[in-house]
């Protein structure tokens, strides 16, 4: 038997790169760094843009876009002359508000099916809606695109502007679930990478045990806010666990998509039996 012996010859990393690097053009360089890049983006964003397509919920986030424009208010802000404007709203009108609500409330139907549709529709600028958050703030339809997932995921529970805690006052929208994404996902579009084969129990109860947690790290000024708070963040993790087939549609009121509606609605109904 002939043993044949080869020499060992020991290549550093450094010294296997210098040569790589010797062997390739920069032409081809470039090339392979723009291709890794590309096949980055589409594993990050894979899901939202090759989701196909679905005519009805295209047509229905379509329907979110208002054919009135932004309410003109005679001063600012816009609260202290709601009586005014809800006597003479000029040409905002609340029968034009009508299929947008609609639209918006057969998508939420809908569930997680429509998640991905409504995230490629997040930069949508057109005008959708007005809501109250202390005053009257315009919408777009990439707002309410948004709006439609936070609403079937954040429970809420206890909600709050701000409250105190051991280390001075923490935010609200610390704890919504906006917040959640941007902290552990960074963008809707990798949330829904990451998250698509859960099913929306699954997805809730995620995020109630991602706030339960960062409530607890926050901490409690005493036993009274702990307390009162932990039963808050047990009911939302109770309603967390129901499924049901179709979400539950809530009344139009002051913090819903249909704010200014409902206003004027009353607004004339006072008037009327005066």
């Amino acid at each position: 038997m002939v043993t044949y012996r080869f020499p060992v010859v020991k290549v550093s990393v450094f010294a296997l790169c210098r040569l790589t690097m010797k062997l390739l053009s920069k032409r081809n360089l470039i090339i392979i760094v723009v291709t890794l890049c590309a096949c980055a983006l589409g594993y990050w964003y894979a899901p939202i843009h090759f989701v196909g397509s679905n005519p009805k919920i295209e047509s229905l986030i379509n329907e979110l876009a208002s054919a009135n424009s932004p309410p003109e208010f005679p001063g600012d802000p816009p609260h202290f002359y709601l009586d005014d404007f809800l006597e003479s709203p000029g040409g905002w009108s609340p029968d034009a508000q009508r299929p947008v609500s609609e639209a918006y409330y057969e998508l939420k139907s809908m569930g997680k099916d429509a998640f991905p549709h409504l995230i490629k529709h997040f930069g949508d600028k057109r005008y959708s809606h007005e809501r109250s958050f202390s005053t009257f703030v315009s919408h777009t339809v990439g707002d309410a695109c948004q709006f439609l997932i936070d609403e079937q995921i954040d429970l809420r529970g206890m909600s709050y502007k701000s409250r105190e805690t051991p280390a001075g006052n923490a935010m609200g929208h610390e704890v919504l679930f906006e917040a959640y994404v941007k902290s552990k996902y960074g963008t809707y579009a990798a949330w829904w990478r990451n998250n698509r084969t859960l099913s929306l129990k699954e997805m809730r109860l995620d995020f109630c045990n991602w706030r339960i947690n960062k409530e607890k790290r926050l901490g409690f000024i005493d036993d009274n806010q702990r307390n009162e708070m932990m039963d808050s963040f047990d009911r939302m993790l109770e309603n967390a666990k129901s499924n049901p087939d179709k979400m539950a549609l809530p009344p139009p009121d002051w913090y819903t998509i249909d704010a200014i509606v409902v206003e004027i609605k009353k607004f004339r109904q006072y008037e009327t039996a005066k």
